[in-house]
């Protein structure tokens, strides 16, 4: 049972994002949410030094369910009211846009597990692969470009960044942030 904890941790985080984005705008979700996510892929203990990339792949597809089927639940009123759809067609159509936009978002961060050599390496990666992850969203499949974690911040310190790095540097910045957060956390906790 143990073993389904990140899972499920990951599912909550990506839940949790959207709390950053209108109208609820708590921008301090979005960094929380990050932070989960790199805290489940970051090393510094027993259980998660093993995570291999399948590992890394499965927590983050989690994710990603978590992230659409919160964040993308207005396909679902979409097609059932707006296309005058069955409920059960409305619910299958959804599934499978969040499961493909999930599958989208977890396909970057199997590398993970190959570029963590040090701390410096794995902050590195978990904000090159969350950047990678937000581009492929915008022209996979001919694009979803929502629920970029930059669009939470539209009103705080970072929206200076915005014109200059665009929303996937502040989503790099916040990334970064998160990973080296995670970084500190798992060495005072596990030390």
């Amino acid at each position: 049972m143990r073993k389904f904890v990140p899972y499920v941790g990951a599912l909550f985080a990506g839940g949790l994002l959207t709390f950053s984005f209108a109208p609820y705008n708590l921008w301090p979700q979005g960094l929380l949410s990050m932070f989960l996510l790199a805290w489940l892929l970051a090393p510094g203990s027993n259980q998660v030094n093993s995570v291999s990339g399948k590992s890394a792949f499965l927590i983050a597809l989690c994710y990603g369910v978590g992230l659409f089927a919160t964040g993308g639940s207005w396909v679902y009123v979409s097609i059932t009211d707006f296309g005058n759809s069955s409920p059960l067609l409305g619910v299958i159509l959804t599934a499978a846009f969040v499961g493909i936009l999930a599958l989208i978002f977890a396909l970057p961060f199997p590398l993970i597990a190959r570029l963590r050599a040090n701390p410096v390496s794995f902050a590195l990666a978990f904000a090159a692969l969350w950047f990678v992850s937000e581009w492929l969203r915008t022209w996979l499949f001919t694009g979803f470009p929502w629920l970029f974690a930059g669009y939470g911040h539209i009103h705080t310190w970072l929206s200076g960044w915005a014109p200059v790095l665009s929303v996937y540097g502040v989503g790099l910045l916040l990334a970064f942030t998160a990973a080296v957060i995670a970084l500190f956390a798992r060495r005072a906790f596990t030390s």
